[in-house]
């Protein structure tokens, strides 16, 4: 019997467990019935509480929930690839338009006041994706099709939570799971991509006074999947603090360390040895101002090159709380260095490496950047025409650190300590033009249901004189429709 099915039966079993032996669930208690001279108000779909039966289930003293999600969405694409083309291999142009499906099943059993268990499955798919055609030694070869959004039938996340063990004022979360802190650009869910990244770690939780402090340790899940269900990388360690301060009229102070240690990076021949410095402080005035920044320093041994490189992120925003659709105007400015003269230029590396931050939406909806080797500014308006509809407009102009660094791609949504920055993303030459170019984004979102979301957006991407300088291509267009059901 293969692991996949012993994963599988697993976890059907103790969701048929659950069922079987709480029976159904306490019926709610009968509301008053409305005076005689008034008619009842009519129902909505939320009166109804289609999932309470599967909420708080009792079975011989422990609490069952269980969760789902599911997630739909098409994407059209054209000129995809403008963020990685070479001329050498011919693949400038290509569109295309795919699918991708998430479903999750979750139950989790709460055993007293001090311990939660928690399992979760996942099946995730991508059909009809195109990667065009395969080039190798100057060769354009017939086209192939991966599927960097697959992962069938797969143990998502599995994790034991103990709150205060013998009285101590900690809580531990051992086990495989995702793993979001702050802002998530460093660390975040990735709940856009596919397959969202998670961590075989143990996380220890400490609530003081003014501080909580989070520590962790684990070994990242590799992606695309190697095996069912998947291991994580043995020789990948992961670890770090995270401190989150309680200050007077600042909603979020944050100071933080990261150490992340890979044997034999792909990098280059040799091993990583890298350590991420930072702070992030948030806050909103009269609720009206909203303001904030975030700051990283990285430094260590990337193979025989020394690290160096450094991060910034500052936004500042007003709210017009009592104009029509209280439109909110929000500028961003972003850094990240890179390299002067590439990553060969000599023995000092400076290119910011990106972690495992949630990166969709963050450098524009079309992900073509990462927080490397950038200078990103934007500009956006948020509308709310509807309590339940919200409607994003946004505007951002791209340079590059140093032309002669590469222009990182973001939409490859794997770790840059796994594969390396270098791992997508145009080779650019000293002396070039930085200006890679403009895009401007549309989003609508509208929440249907409490339990149902359902997304739209649009984008067009504007080449800059990069583009021209370092191989033909024009802008490129990106538009989606994603609906997200969760109870």
């Amino acid at each position: 019997m293969s692991a996949k099915t012993v994963w599988l039966a697993l976890g059907l079993a103790i969701v048929l467990a659950a069922g079987l032996c709480a029976g159904e669930p306490a019926p709610e208690a009968p509301k008053p019935e409305a005076p005689a001279a008034e008619a009842p108000a009519p129902e909505t779909p939320e009166d109804y509480g289609l999932f309470d039966r599967f909420k708080n289930i009792e079975a011989g003293g422990v609490i069952f929930n269980v969760t789902g999600e599911a997630m739909f969405r098409y994407q059209y694409w054209d000129d995809f690839d403008i963020d990685e083309y070479q001329p050498v291999d011919g693949r400038g142009g290509r569109t295309d338009g795919f699918f991708d499906s998430r479903i999750k099943l979750g139950v989790e059993a709460k055993i007293g006041e001090q311990v939660t268990l928690f399992v979760e499955g996942m099946d995730a798919r991508r059909t009809s994706y195109d990667d065009g055609r395969n080039a190798a030694f100057g060769l354009v070869t017939k086209p192939v099709r991966y599927y960097p959004g697959d992962d069938y039938l797969e143990l998502h996340q599995a994790w034991a939570l103990v709150s205060t063990p013998g009285g101590l004022p900690v809580a531990f979360k051992v086990g495989r799971q995702e793993i979001n802190l702050g802002s998530g650009r460093i660390q975040g869910s990735q709940s856009w991509q596919n397959v969202p990244q998670t961590f075989d770690a143990v996380v220890m939780l400490i609530p003081l006074e003014p501080v909580t402090i989070a520590t962790w340790y684990g070994k990242a899940t590799p992606f695309p999947k190697q095996s069912s269900p998947n291991h994580h990388l043995n020789r990948f360690d992961y670890y770090g603090v995270y401190s989150m301060w309680k200050m007077p009229d600042i909603d979020a102070f944050d100071v933080y360390w990261m150490h992340l240690v890979q044997d034999h990076g792909m990098l280059v021949p040799g091993d990583i040895r890298m350590h991420a410095v930072g702070m992030r402080l948030q806050d909103t005035v009269a609720e009206r101002i909203h303001w904030g920044f975030e700051t990283v320093f990285e430094f260590g041994e990337v193979g025989p090159f020394t690290l160096q490189a450094h991060a910034f992120h500052g936004e500042l925003g007003y709210s017009f709380v009592e104009m029509p659709w209280t439109p909110t105007v929000m500028f961003e400015y972003n850094r990240a260095t890179g390299d002067p003269g590439g990553v060969a230029g000599n023995s000092q590396l400076n290119s910011f490496f990106t972690w495992f931050p949630s990166y969709h939406g963050m450098f524009g909806i079309m992900d073509m950047f990462q927080w490397s080797n950038i200078e990103h500014y934007k500009v956006g308006c948020t509308f709310h025409p509807h309590e339940r509809v919200k409607l994003e407009v946004a505007g951002h102009i791209f340079y590059l650190d140093h032309s002669g660094d590469r222009w990182f791609m973001g939409r490859a949504g794997v770790p840059a300590p796994l594969l390396g920055s270098g791992a997508a993303g145009r080779a650019g030459v000293p002396g070039d033009s930085n200006h890679v170019g403009e895009e401007i984004d549309t989003v609508v979102t509208v929440d249907v249901s409490e339990n149902c979301t359902v997304e739209a957006g649009y984008a067009h991407f504007f080449a800059g004189s990069y583009i021209d300088d370092t191989g033909p291509n024009g802008g490129a267009d990106f538009g989606y429709v994603m609906t997200t059901f969760k109870f």
